[in-house]
């Protein structure tokens, strides 16, 4: 039996798609999802029963659906099923932010990746972790094997909640006595623009844990809720290899960190050629394990957002730089550099400056179909900031902004304003504003 966790705000065609291309048969369903199962069902011909979970009270069973309390039991005897290393856990399914979800295979020996995560977590100061407060879905990678996993290894208890509410996220916090709390960019900049508070440093937990943290607010955010974030890098493909144990404090704020022990990192150039340390030399990152987790798509695509290269590293699409002690700086993804009059525009670039307009809560790039001569033209999408002044913006005033900091060829094209940017689990999804 293999566990496929499902994204509960998937509708539709994509969750259609999800359930299909992993070969579903059995189907534990909340009562709370049964209307959009019902939807698809009808294109759902591999399932054979559904678990419902909390049905209402008039709800009639049959054959196709089932109590899922029929499965509880109170005998505790050994099973005696047999369980190898080498045994197919579960398929967990990428975000999609670069068109459909990705199917990629656990195998139970990735506990090895628990251990190596809490290995790191675990020495020094951040042993000393008693209770971690989880705000992220257990549908994804992060965190399943870069939370869950340690804790078992740490004896450390986790406080997992049914989904982020910047409007309590403080409050749950100050009540489970948390140490460390867990998060990825959208909810940190969520935090960040949230009213300030007289009590924002009257919380117990001394360190954060995620990714994606917003540069730009990295400092402000420690000062603000007296906190430290521990920055790190990870995907679906490659859970939590990389970590920076470092932080602001050591002059290390905005990198991802190093690799931890059983990994390898190298940055490429276009040729593949490594590339030396500093700023000016961005490259792709690849990555190495010396544990036996090896990277398995469920039914492999044509495409893939990370290459198995033949000389065992895995090519994993974000563009990087090193410093000179080795710590790694994201600067984004490869295939979000566009190229546009015979050269190529890193997004980031454009979107930082974008940024800094104090109006301005986010904003993404991206290239659209221009002229065969120049190449994609540029669009950008923005996120004003919730305030009385920043609705006064107009998108002319915001392209005269960008004209007057950005080089000619630069500045976007498209300018388009919209009310948010992420989806339910605080991700981009480019390709859904193209």
């Amino acid at each position: 039996m293999v566990f496929v966790p499902i994204d509960q705000f998937l509708k539709g065609d994509s969750l259609k798609y999800v359930l299909n291309h992993c070969d579903c048969e059995y189907l534990i369903l909340d009562a709370e999802f049964l209307d959009s199962f019902k939807e698809i069902r009808a294109a759902l011909s591999r399932i054979k029963k559904v678990l419902l979970r909390n049905p209402p009270t008039t709800f009639i069973f049959d054959e196709f659906y089932v109590n899922f309390t029929g499965i509880i039991s109170n005998n505790t005897d050994n099973p005696q099923i047999p369980i190898e290393p080498n045994d197919v856990m579960e398929i967990l399914y990428t975000e999609g932010t670069t068109g459909k979800p990705k199917g990629v295979i656990y195998r139970n020996l990735k506990v090895i990746a628990g251990l190596i995560i809490s290995a790191g977590l675990g020495s020094g100061r951040y042993g000393q972790v008693k209770l971690i407060y989880c705000p992220t879905p257990l549908y994804q990678s992060f965190a399943q094997l870069d939370i869950i996993f340690p804790t078992m290894f740490l004896n450390t208890s986790i406080a997992i909640t049914e989904k982020f509410d910047a409007t309590i996220f403080w409050d749950d916090v100050r009540r489970y006595k948390t140490d460390l709390i867990i998060y990825y960019g959208g909810i940190l900049q969520t935090l960040f623009n949230q009213p300030p508070r007289d009590n924002d440093r009257d919380q117990p937990a001394r360190w954060a844990i995620g990714g994606e943290a917003p540069r730009h607010i990295w400092e402000n955010f420690e000062n603000r809720f007296g906190i430290t974030l521990i920055e790190g890098w990870g995907a679906t493909e490659a859970p939590g290899p990389i970590i920076n144990r470092l932080g602001s404090r050591d002059g290390k704020m905005g990198s991802i960190g190093i690799p931890l022990d059983g990994y390898e990192v190298k940055i490429v150039d276009e040729d593949g050629n490594a590339l030396p340390p500093g700023p000016q030399h961005i490259g792709e990152m690849a990555i190495k394990t010396f544990t036996p987790n090896v990277l398995e798509y469920y039914k492999e695509p044509e495409s893939t957002p990370m290459i198995r290269g033949k000389d065992g590293f895995v090519y994993t699409g974000d563009m990087v730089y090193r410093d000179k002690d080795g710590y790694l700086y994201y600067t984004g993804r490869k295939a979000d550099i566009i190229k546009r009059l015979g050269g190529s525009i890193p997004a980031h670039m454009i979107e930082n400056v974008a940024n800094a307009h104090p109006f301005i809560l986010e904003s993404v790039v991206f290239g659209v179909p221009g002229n065969k001569s120049s190449g994609d033209d540029l669009k950008i999408c923005v996120v004003l900031k919730n305030t009385r002044m920043a609705s006064t913006l107009t998108p002319a005033q915001f392209y005269e902004y960008l004209q007057e900091n950005l080089a000619n060829f630069m500045v976007p094209r498209y300018i388009e304003f919209q009310p948010m940017l992420r989806t339910s689990s605080e991700r981009i999804k480019k390709y859904l504003l193209r």
